[in-house]
């Protein structure tokens, strides 16, 4: 039984997500991230593509471009904030709220919403790191077969989504 990160393989991991100015924008905490490698969808797809190859036990860094994190901004503040009728959402949204949303020629996007006023709601399309550079600090806590609970955990997130 191998313990090296590869397509089909279950892995359970601590991450800390800093800015290149050094502040931390996300972590982990007691809950590892875990998901099967190749299988299970996860983003930024920089850093699925670090693990791979890594074994059990590995602590690590990594750098990724924002083509590899989060995707480059939209080039101009008219192209990324939008506002749009409050009917389209659903009831419980809230400012700071990410969704997906297909947005005409843009296609599949993240929006987050920024504000909500009467009947309108102030979106920004695209995820709010997009553009940046981050750098992840990674500690790969488990690697194994996936067992057939993990199957159905993944396939039925998965279908939910």
């Amino acid at each position: 039984m191998s313990d090296i990160i590869e397509n089909g393989k279950f892995v359970s991991f601590h991450f800390t997500m800093y800015s290149m100015d050094g502040d931390v924008l996300g972590n982990t905490d007691d809950q590892p991230m875990r998901y099967i490698h190749g299988v299970t969808p996860f983003e930024p797809i920089g850093l699925a593509e670090f693990l791979d190859g890594k074994v059990n036990g590995f602590f690590g860094e990594v750098v990724l471009p924002p083509e590899k994190a989060y995707g480059e901004a939209l080039a101009s503040k008219e192209d990324s904030i939008a506002v749009l009728p409050i009917d389209a959402f659903p009831e419980d949204i809230v400012p700071g709220m990410t969704l997906m949303a297909q947005i005409g020629d843009k296609g599949e996007l993240p929006i987050t919403i920024m504000d909500i006023r009467d009947s309108q709601v102030m979106v920004h399309y695209g995820h709010p790191l997009a553009g940046h550079s981050l750098r992840f600090e990674v500690t790969i806590i488990d690697v194994r077969d996936p067992t057939p609970e993990d199957m159905a955990f993944f396939q039925q997130a998965e279908s939910s989504s």
